[in-house]
């Protein structure tokens, strides 16, 4: 499963350091499609290394994907490496997650029950829990071969996940041969070329168990391979809300890495995502409520998909479909003994690091002379909607390398804006969900957006920089929220796959 996680959360990995030259025992490279427009590649080896004078396998990763959103296209990187021991218990890791214009490393130790883990910068670290259970990639690769597996078997494991520093227990079911296309190399001069191919594979179907990240409950992809006689994955099939299928093919290296990628014929995960509503909301931020009614499909309990909170309330419920009624708030209402916020919505941490000097330059720069907490988050909120500049061809980053961009879509925004409001000492999280907007193609929708929410005087209000009203109001319905402290995935941004795809919303009242 684990390419397939790695694409929904959109990055990570590197190689820890072997005691002895490495012994190569495997590589493979896949070419991928989506929807049938190939978009890039994924390259694994597998070496035999020494650890503490054990033999020991380390499976790295390299994946390079284009995905396009709103018509930008913007290239996905992720490396990886994960060292267990020939039984498959994990012992190491290491991930390079790159972002925009950096990279951010952080790496791992499993020691007894607990995964240490080191990011770059933090001699710190900080310590989860870890189920010796759990199996690494190159075991998984091995399981059907050891076992010689045949239609009807059926497996269970607890697979260790890089991307999310979790194991994950998956489920799978070996189904008979079936006739399925494969790309095969053509000697073509010079160049590369490839041509499809129709063999009788193995089909093996695994679904891993759903996971909770941040309390939202998140149910993860499933994966389809099929094995030719050797037991060696020829081709591999999953669904991603917004983009659709994705295709690994086995392949050469010169097959994975030839050019001529065509950006025009890949999906678009911006617009494929747009939820259509049934009538135009014209100015419905500037409203005081709206009452939505929204049905989610294939969810076990669809009403908690979107926050509860001061501004949002959910009523009526009746099996996939509920009211969503949103106020707007936009501006601190009198709170008795408000209270202070937690530490973490005030620290820096690797993505909200409001303590950059950039940042803190950028601060003083929008709040200038004013000492009211709320004035200082709306200053905030004013400056970054003015100088940022608008684009979707950015790969998420942290907020000092936007702070040095200015420019980026509502992502960057909010997590700029979220990092000032820090540094200006106005406590501030992120919020993810949905926002009304009008498509020149697709009409009234709803599209998956990131915005801030600051803390004052005992309560949280939310600020959007992408539009700069002052304030939210009923077009924008939230999902989850994050203060992103101790976290070097985007993890936090999983909680909306949990309406992707499956979300139909009614306007049933605008105040």
């Amino acid at each position: 499963m684990r390419p397939f996680l790695w694409c929904a959360i959109l990055f990570l990995a590197a190689p820890a350091r072997a005691e002895a030259p490495p012994k190569l025992v495997k590589e493979t490279w896949d070419t991928a499609y989506v929807e049938g427009a190939r978009c890039g590649y994924f390259h694994t080896t597998v070496h035999e290394v020494e650890r503490d004078g054990k033999k020991c396998y380390r499976t790295s990763q390299e994946m390079s994907l284009l995905v396009k959103r709103y018509k930008d296209v913007v290239r996905l990187r992720i490396e990886s490496s994960v060292d267990e021991t020939a039984e498959g218990k994990v012992v190491a890791l290491t991930l390079t997650q790159f972002t925009d214009q950096g990279k951010f490393t952080v790496t791992g130790t499993v020691e007894k029950d607990k995964l240490v883990l080191k990011p770059e910068g933090d001699p710190k670290g900080k310590t989860l829990a870890w189920d010796d259970k759990a199996v690494g990639p190159y075991k998984q690769d091995r399981m059907l071969a050891d076992r010689k597996a045949k239609a009807g078997d059926k497996l269970e494991f607890l697979s260790f996940e890089p991307s999310l520093f979790t194991a994950v227990t998956v489920r799978a079911v070996v189904k008979p041969a079936e006739e399925v296309d494969l790309l095969e190399e053509v000697k073509n001069g010079e160049g590369v070329k490839v041509q499809r191919v129709k063999k009788s594979l193995l089909r093996v179907e695994a679904q891993p168990d759903q996971i909770m990240v941040e309390g939202k409950p998140v149910k993860l992809p499933r994966l389809v391979t099929w094995l030719d006689d050797a037991y060696a994955v020829a081709r591999s099939e999953t669904e991603f809300p917004g983009l659709g299928k994705m295709t690994l093919y086995r392949t050469t290296a010169a097959v994975a890495k030839q050019e001529g990628l065509a950006p025009a014929l890949l999906p678009d995960l911006g617009l494929n995502t747009l939820i259509p509503v049934d009538k135009a909301l014209d100015g419905v931020h500037t409203k005081s409520e709206a009452v939505y009614r929204i049905t989610i499909q294939g969810d076990d309990d669809p009403a908690t998909a979107f926050a509860r909170d001061a501004r949002q309330e959910v009523k009526n419920v009746k099996d996939k479909t509920f009211e969503l009624h949103v106020k707007a708030v936009r501006r601190p209402a009198k709170v008795e003994n408000p209270g202070k916020a937690d530490e973490e919505f005030l620290k820096g941490s690797y993505f909200i690091d409001g303590d950059d000097a950039k940042v803190k330059e950028l601060t003083a720069k929008a709040v200038g002379d004013e000492k009211d907490a709320w004035q200082r988050a709306l200053r905030i909120e004013k400056w970054v909607n003015k100088n940022m500049t608008g684009t979707s061809g950015v790969a998420f980053a942290t907020a000092s390398q936007v702070a040095k961009d200015l420019k980026g879509d509502c992502r960057q925004h909010a997590m700029l804006m979220t990092a000032l409001c820090r540094a200006a000492g106005v406590p501030a999280r992120t919020a993810v969900g949905l926002v009304y907007v009008r498509d020149p193609d697709k009409g009234p929708a709803l599209g998956f957006h990131m915005w801030t929410e600051v803390w004052v005087q005992g309560q949280w209000l939310g600020l959007d920089a992408t539009l700069g009203e002052g304030g939210v109001g009923p077009g924008h319905l939230k999902i989850a929220d994050h203060s992103w402290n101790d976290t070097q995935t985007l993890a936090p941004v999983l909680p909306v796959l949990r309406v992707m795809g499956k979300t139909k919303v009614e306007v049933l009242s605008v105040k």
